[in-house]
């Protein structure tokens, strides 16, 4: 892993152009042979028309003639709020960007599962056309499970022996390659694509992020193949900044920022001499298909029982709490982080669910991960918490407790060993939540 400190068409393409002092134009031609791509004048809305007979949109930002820009969205799509800012700054650094409205043409709401509806051989073809006439290259920018997508639809056109040439690289914002959020105690599984292609690769990752522990895991992962990956980690930043509607003012600044880190990516992976490619076990492989696992929404049993990791942290009151001396007593702990808004929406009901239970029968603890104290103890003066909150600044606790997202709550039996456990958030003073908890309690 390198990581980068901070800071010719063949089918038809039917053409929509839209200006502010001009009716809606319809135009339908063969670009290929008529009209090259690289003509068409700028703020234009495209339609990709597919062999598979779908209709993609695509808003086009910047001039032609440039290096292009094919902007795939993740499964939340592109932010209904601040859905362009992101393409008109990559097109006000000098790019040509087609951003693509996959959710407006497959009929798709936006949500977890959203790309899964989208078939891949689509998303292969509309990436085969959105390639220019040299000398201009194509980069393809997604974020989230976009990058698994993506990674699928370049080893559909690979396997089928099609060249991708002037495609220079891949862009991936906090990219995710899960085959779905990984349960405690069980170890990441990965869509198998992603070691089975090989691409130049730049990765944003944002640091307020669960993601930031394990990029170098899922660089591994793709080293696999041969793929060149090179890393950016942005602070102060979570997944999803640069287009979600409640960023903060740090966030949004650091919005306008991106489009220079992606050009100055763009020129990192312009030297790269890697063509896309297969690895070789690859070669084989069919038709790219996946799906996404249901979430859970109660607590799960832990595999195997063991032990509780050992763990003695400094609380945000200064305090000190060692989790042997509360054997004996079912306990709760709960890993987050102030930046998680599941996290920060627990903390009430986290509160409740201690009040539902004597201290001598189940206590309630949390641990902050990856965050200065500074920042803990403010956060916590405007929405306090009504149990210890510990601190682990450094992240240490990421490893020993197989800390995949945020947040992730165990419970650990009298015995000291865990029980149950669950990544994400739950409304932990529902009946449900605490009669499973009575039952440890009585046990």
């Amino acid at each position: 892993m390198v990581t980068i400190d901070p800071i010719e068409f063949s089918s038809r393409v039917i053409i929509y152009v839209k200006t502010s002092s001009a009716p809606l134009l319809f135009i339908s031609l063969i670009l290929s042979a008529i009209w090259p791509v690289q003509l068409m004048a700028a703020n234009e809305e495209l339609i990709i028309s597919l062999s598979s007979d779908v209709d993609i949109p695509v808003e086009r930002f910047g001039e032609s003639g440039r290096d292009r820009v094919l902007l795939l969205p993740s499964e939340y799509g592109y932010g209904a709020e601040r859905r362009n800012e992101l393409a008109r700054g990559l097109a006000a650094n000098g790019f040509e960007v087609w951003q693509a409205g996959m959710h407006e043409a497959y009929f798709q709401p936006v949500g977890r599962k959203s790309l899964t509806m989208m078939p891949v051989s689509d998303v292969a073809e509309l990436i085969q056309q959105s390639i220019p006439q040299e000398p201009q290259r194509l980069f393809v920018l997604t974020a989230g499970r976009g990058a698994a997508l993506v990674f699928m639809a370049l080893k559909e056109q690979l396997a089928q022996s099609k060249k991708l040439d002037g495609l220079a690289g891949v862009l991936l914002l906090h990219p995710n390659f899960m085959v779905s959020t990984p349960q405690p105690g069980r170890p990441a599984d990965y869509q198998p694509v992603v070691s089975e292609v090989s691409v130049p690769t730049f990765i944003v990752q944002p640091m307020d992020s669960a993601k930031r522990w394990y990029l170098a895991e899922l660089v591994d992962q793709m080293a696999e193949a041969g793929t060149p990956v090179y890393s950016q980690l942005i602070p102060k930043v979570s997944d999803g900044y640069q287009g979600r509607p409640d960023a903060t003012d740090y966030e949004l600044k650091a919005a306008k920022d991106l489009p220079k880190i992606l050009v100055r990516a763009t020129r990192i992976l312009s030297k790269s001499a890697q063509q896309p490619a297969l690895a070789a076990e690859a070669k084989q492989a069919g038709t790219s298909a996946w799906s996404i696992e249901p979430i859970k929404v109660t607590l799960q049993e832990y595999p195997g029982n063991p032990p509780a990791p050992l763990m003695a942290l400094d609380t945000v009151s200064g305090d000190s709490i060692n989790l042997g001396d509360y054997r004996g007593k079912v306990v709760l702990i709960n890993f987050w982080a102030t930046w998680c808004p599941p996290c920060v929406e627990e903390i009430p009901s986290l509160g409740r669910l201690q009040e539902e239970f004597s201290k001598d029968e189940l206590v309630v603890l949390s641990v902050d991960v990856g965050e200065p104290v500074e920042r803990v103890r403010e956060f916590l003066q405007k929405v306090p918490a009504a149990y210890p909150v510990m601190l682990d600044p450094e992240g240490a606790t990421v490893s020993a407790w197989n800390l995949r997202a945020f947040p992730t709550t165990f419970v650990i039996d009298a015995e000291g060993r865990i029980s149950l456990s669950y990544f994400g958030g739950l409304d932990w003073d529902a009946p449900e939540i605490v009669e499973q908890l009575r039952v440890m309690v009585k046990n």
